[in-house]
C-alpha cells in the first residue's frame, strides 16, 4: 500500500486494454504489471498452506499522498515534462504527445490542461503556477520510449501521481518511527476481531496548520469497515506530542497535508 504511483505501462494505441509496462510503486525498481488492478488469482492450495503461518499485515504509514513530490520551487522552474518527475521515470523516451496535467482533489479528477510534445505549453503552465502546497496532479501522455533489450522504439502510455510539497515538510517531534508505533499500538484493538483479507486500503487525510496543530481529519477512502476507519480518526485527531510546522522557501510557517495510509495492501 502506498501513496504514490509512478505507472508506465506499454500500450499499443488500438489495443490499449491489452497493455503491459513498468509501474513504479512503492519498490525502488519496476515491476512488469498489467495496468489493471485487479489482483492475481492465486493457486488454493498455495493460499491454504500460508493461511496456516502468515496472516496478512494491516499496513500504516504517514505522509504526502504520492510518492513522487515537487517542491513549488521546483515546480516555478519547470518547462518540460521531464522537469516534473524523476530522471528514472524518463528513461529511454524520445518523444511525448497528447499529454495532459490533470490536478486531483482526494482521489478524484478536477481541472486538467492539454498539451503536445515535452514542452509545456502557456495553458498547462498556468494550471501549474496556481498548485498550492498539498495539491495533487497527474501527468498523462502517449511516449516513444527505447526498449533497453531490442532496443526497439515501443509506443507507451505514460502516468505519473506528483505531490506539491512545502520546502521544509511538517515533522512529528518525536519522530515518524514513535507517531507509527503509536498508532500501530493503539489500533491493535480495533482490528484484532477483523478479517485482514477483507481490509481494503483506507486513507484518513489531515492538515498540520501553521500552529503545529492538526485539523481537517476526515476519512477519503474508507477500509470497509467503519469501526477501524472511526478508531483510525480518532488516532489522528487526539495523538500526543506535537508537530512542528512546514515551511516555505523563506522560512514562513504553512499548512501541510498529510495522509494516513492503513488497511489492506494498496495497488
Amino acid at each position: 500500500m502506498r501513496k504514490s504511483f509512478l505507472i508506465i505501462a506499454t500500450v499499443v494505441i488500438t489495443f490499449c486494454l491489452t497493455a503491459f509496462g513498468f509501474i513504479y510503486h512503492d519498490n525502488p525498481e519496476p515491476v512488469q504489471r498489467a495496468l489493471s488492478c485487479n489482483k492475481t488469482v492465486e493457486n488454493n492450495h498455495f493460499e491454504n498452506i500460508i493461511s496456516d503461518h502468515a496472516e496478512p499485515e494491516f499496513s500504516l504509514d504517514v505522509g504526502p499522498r504520492f510518492i513522487t513530490r515537487i517542491t513549488k520551487a521546483q515546480l516555478s522552474q519547470a518547462k518540460q515534462i521531464v522537469d516534473l518527475v524523476p530522471e528514472k521515470a524518463t528513461r529511454g523516451i524520445e518523444s511525448f504527445w497528447s499529454t495532459r496535467i490533470v490536478f486531483r482533489t482526494h482521489e478524484a479528477d478536477a481541472e486538467f490542461e492539454k498539451g503536445d510534445g515535452n514542452e509545456l505549453n502557456a495553458a498547462q503552465l498556468t494550471l501549474l503556477q496556481s498548485a498550492d502546497y498539498s495539491t495533487n496532479f497527474c501527468i498523462e501522455a502517449y511516449c516513444k520510449r527505447r526498449n533497453p533489450e531490442s532496443g526497439q522504439l515501443e509506443i507507451q502510455c505514460f502516468v505519473v501521481y506528483v505531490t506539491v510539497i512545502p520546502e521544509q515538510e511538517a515533522e512529528y517531534e518525536s519522530g515518524h518511527d514513535s507517531l507509527l508505533k503509536f498508532l500501530k499500538d493503539n489500533s491493535r484493538e480495533a482490528i484484532v476481531a477483523v478479517p485482514r483479507e477483507k481490509l481494503e486500503p483506507g486513507k484518513v487525510y489531515f492538515t498540520v496548520n501553521k500552529n503545529g496543530t492538526i485539523e481537517n481529519v476526515k476519512v477519503v477512502s474508507d477500509s470497509g469497515f467503519g469501526s477501524v476507519d472511526e478508531k483510525m480518526v480518532e488516532l489522528i485527531s487526539n495523538m500526543p506530542g506535537k508537530w512542528r510546522p512546514a515551511q516555505n522557501s523563506i522560512g514562513e510557517k504553512v499548512d501541510q497535508e498529510l495522509v494516513l495510509f492503513y488497511g489492506g495492501d494498496d495497488c
